[in-house]
């Protein structure tokens, strides 16, 4: 039993995973108003899921983009958070804080007998130069359970 249970908890985060990633390119560039290229980069996944137990993931993945320096990158985080009312009240955090110390948040409320299910974006920007190393930080966390925290780095060349 728990063997299955462990199985379809890694098939639901690895379908997730797979998903994340047609959403949001993994890098990608495009033109701002003031004519400044900038740089999206895909920075991971925050997961909240009731189901079968409620399970908090937080996944940063590693970039090194090719840019010029000075060149704005924006992170962009993917959350998803399933809501089975396994848990009823509290509330639910996802959290990106940027190299810069930036910060974006989703608080979510679980109102009883409500489907609270919600899933979107988080995005910072921050200015980006060659040869140098950044760090930004996801975090997701359930009210009772315990969080999930992860580190991405970025190595533009």
């Amino acid at each position: 039993m728990k063997t299955n249970m462990k199985f379809g908890i890694g098939a639901l985060l690895t379908a997730m995973l797979l998903l994340s990633t047609v959403f949001v390119p993994a890098v990608s560039a495009e033109q701002s108003d003031v004519g400044i290229l900038s740089v999206d980069l895909n920075g991971g996944y925050l997961t909240v899921d009731e189901g079968a137990g409620t399970v908090v993931v937080a996944k940063a993945w590693d970039a090194s983009p090719d840019i010029s320096a000075g060149t704005p990158v924006r992170i962009a985080i993917y959350y998803n958070y399933i809501d089975t009312n396994a848990y009823v009240g509290g509330s639910v955090q996802f959290k990106l804080t940027a190299p810069d110390g930036g910060i974006a948040t989703k608080d979510i409320t679980d109102n009883l007998y409500i489907n609270d299910n919600t899933d979107g974006y988080l995005y910072r920007t921050f200015t980006a130069n060659p040869g140098q190393t950044y760090y930004f930080t996801i975090s997701a966390s359930r009210t009772g359970v315990p969080s999930a925290q992860d580190t991405g780095k970025i190595t533009p060349i």
